[in-house]
């Protein structure tokens, strides 16, 4: 995005967890994110599509009657894909294209307060992303992604470890 920094990105995202061992598993994001006239009279809207490692670990309540329902789960994870941007102005050899495709990487980390077996709220999730998109500088975008949001839980809880 020619000459502009410091600017925030507003969307939304759907993310898919499967743990397989001792909290270990692996995640997947798909993000939709969107920014009006971050230079006079350029907007650009992004999707990114990512999947990756992720670590979860699952704390116990421990009140009497409560030890076999935890009540929150941190996790950090490391995700990889694309990103595609659109409807804004990325310069390439020849003049400028409305659109452009690049590498994408996520690491971050956040915590899951579980109100029931299956529904729970994300209080903070927080990310670096890193994408190379065309911009007429250094073509490289360092983002910090901030999210929270409603989580549904799919299957039985495992152990602690």
């Amino acid at each position: 995005m020619p000459g502009s920094c410091c600017f925030w990105l507003q969307g939304g995202g759907a993310d898919a967890t499967v743990t397989f061992w001792r909290g270990f598993g692996i995640a997947t994001g798909l993000t939709g994110e969107h920014v009006s006239n971050y230079a006079p009279g350029m907007d650009v809207n992004k999707f990114a599509c990512l999947a990756g490692p992720r670590y979860t670990y699952t704390a116990w309540a421990g009140h009497s009657g409560t030890a076999d329902r935890p009540r929150a789960q941190l996790f950090g994870q490391g995700l990889f894909g694309g990103v595609h941007a659109f409807n804004g102005v990325f310069p390439i050899s020849s003049g400028t294209t409305p659109t452009a495709n690049s590498f994408a990487l996520q690491a971050g980390s956040g915590i899951d307060l579980l109100l029931t077996k299956h529904i729970g709220v994300r209080l903070v999730e927080a990310d670096y992303v890193r994408t190379a998109l065309p911009n007429s500088a250094a073509n490289i975008q360092d983002d910090l992604r901030l999210a929270f949001g409603v989580t549904y839980r799919v299957g039985p809880f495992h152990s602690r470890r």
